[in-house]
């Protein structure tokens, strides 16, 4: 579709009164074609961007979760730029990635599909800073005309073609553009940013915004109130969808500590002040699949991440990434089961000299941390939007059955189950992998392994067959740990197991990989992945 006149003097198109009708009519093709897609191709894979400084390049690379390169998709051939965290992307139930990329000069969103290759880009108008993939398949994406005025927003069908283009919501946005959009389980579409009051003598202050997807046009509009005097601008740092329907806008201003408001639509639920979450430019929190907010933490020059209550803001944990590396944490993302997180560090970050660049990943039901150095790459961000799919999963699709398993994907959060593999189901058999004591050496190995069937059941309790610890360099050894088991527990209800091998000393800094596994009867299992201690590779 061509673009509409545009008036020079407000940057709104020109009144069409036939053009509503053919978004609306457009609008209701692409979700008949939606609904005839293929099964989803979601991978359990992790996005990272980062500069190639051999190549003088940004490249968009894919890890898995045990930190492993699966590979790299170069961007040069849609035009120069770089991609950082502000470069968010999104994932479709297709597994297409798409990303905006050097919106400075280049007006498409890249498309990557799950193994990587480059599709042909979604062409636009004006610059995206913003996407997002909704649950019908329709992407959208917000735009800005440089440097710093709103664009319009655009909704592109799964092919990559501009469905239509709207400034409806954008121009309420008088002092930046809006970068931040996301939906709810319902399929609303929300985007949030900073304004000006009507006049345009006030400072900045954080508006929500919801939008019609058929359309574009606003349905309704809410001002966040000012954290400060009006001397001091209020700011959108990052805006996040839960998965009961409610959204999370974290809102800073540079003399008060960063706060959180709890949003239901256009009532505000809760205002939380958190003086723990480090003040950046972008502030960048996740929500996981229990509603809780995690950020990075202020204290330990950001090497830290603090889960918060959603209920009432208190600390229920906190994670160190980095702090004995000299590390801070550049950013994260929930990795596809919720229950791990992958982020960028940046080592040296507060000394001279060149900076080092890590991979980590963090269980977040154990607390263990593996590292790996990214030798060749630098700038590397684990990017905002939905760089593994989790969104997608936890709040975006919930009622899809991504891996076709027969559990939904939201079912499959919830569990801590993987919704983009089928052998991951929320019934299965789980096995944990850790090392005790984790902050002193000597350690030894200990293995958790949970089935809410039970343990022991004999239709789809575990199947003792497939316990596995592989070691890199040394193969299948759980034969031969079970001559080191000193102590066996079993839960009171019969669903956990946790076994002890504390006749076998583990010496820290052996950089091994180790890989646990596990099946039930059904086979349904899982995996966990760790570096020997302290983690760091």
């Amino acid at each position: 579709m061509g673009e509409p006149a545009i008036d020079p003097q407000s940057h709104r198109p020109a009144f069409d009164p036939d053009r509503g009708w053919t978004r609306v009519l457009l609008a209701s093709v692409v979700l008949v074609l939606v609904s005839g897609l293929a099964a989803a191709q979601i991978k359990d894979q992790v996005i990272v961007h980062a500069l190639d400084p051999q190549a003088k390049e940004y490249k968009v690379y894919r890890f898995d979760r045990k930190l492993h390169l699966l590979g790299a998709t170069d961007p040069s051939s849609e035009g120069s730029g770089g991609l950082d965290k502000r470069s968010p992307v999104a994932v479709d139930a297709s597994g297409t990635y798409w990303i905006t990329f050097d919106p400075l000069s280049t007006k498409k969103l890249l498309r990557v599909d799950a193994d990587g290759t480059l599709l042909p880009s979604a062409l636009l108008g004006y610059n995206p800073v913003g996407v997002l993939a909704a649950e019908s398949g329709t992407v959208y994406a917000l735009t800005r005309i440089p440097l710093q005025s709103p664009g319009p927003l655009y909704a592109v069908a799964p092919g990559g073609a501009a469905l239509w283009s709207s400034w409806d919501a954008p121009i309420l946005y008088t002092d930046n553009y809006p970068e931040h959009i996301i939906a709810t389980p319902s399929g609303e579409i929300w985007l949030a940013g900073a304004t000006r009051g009507p006049t345009g003598l006030l400072v900045p202050y954080p508006l929500v915004t919801r939008i019609d997807p058929l359309d574009g046009s606003v349905l309704e509009s809410v001002a966040l109130p000012w954290l400060t005097e009006p001397e001091n601008s209020t700011l959108v740092a990052h805006f996040a969808g839960a998965p009961d329907g409610t959204m999370w806008v974290s809102v800073k201003s540079w003399n008060v500590p960063v706060t959180f408001f709890h949003m239901d639509g256009g009532t505000t639920l809760d205002v939380v002040p958190q003086p723990l979450t480090a003040n950046t430019w972008d502030s960048q929190l996740r929500i996981d699949a229990a509603g809780n907010i995690l950020a990075i933490s202020s204290y330990n020059l950001w090497s830290e991440i603090v889960v918060f209550s959603a209920v009432d803001g208190s600390v229920l944990a906190s994670h160190d990434l980095g702090s004995d590396l000299d590390s801070r944490i550049v950013s994260f993302a929930l990795g596809p089961t919720g229950e791990d997180l992958i982020a960028t560090t940046q080592e040296g970050a507060f000394v001279s000299g060149p900076d080092t660049y890590r991979i980590v990943r963090l269980n977040l039901v154990t607390g263990m941390r593996s590292t790996r150095v990214l030798p060749n790459l630098q700038l590397a961000y684990v990017p905002n939007g939905d760089p593994t799919g989790f969104i997608h999963a936890n709040v975006t699709d919930q009622s899809g059955d991504d891996d076709g398993d027969g559990a939904s994907n939201r079912e499959e959060t919830v569990a801590g189950s993987n919704p983009f593999d089928s052998t991951s189901r929320p019934d299965g058999a789980k096995v944990y992998l850790s090392f005790e004591p984790a902050d002193a050496p000597p350690s030894h190995i200990r293995l958790v392994y949970r089935d809410p069937d039970g343990i022991l059941d004999p239709v789809a309790g575990l199947d003792l067959s497939t316990l596995s610890l592989v070691i890199d360099g040394y193969g299948e050894v759980f034969p031969l740990l079970l001559s080191y088991l000193t102590s066996v527990s079993l839960s009171p209800d019969g669903t956990e197991a946790t076994a002890d091998f504390g006749a076998l000393n583990v010496p820290w800094n052996l950089e091994l990989e180790m890989e646990a596994r596990v099946a039930d009867l059904t086979g349904a299992g899982s995996f966990d992945w760790l570096i020997t201690p302290p983690g760091d590779e």
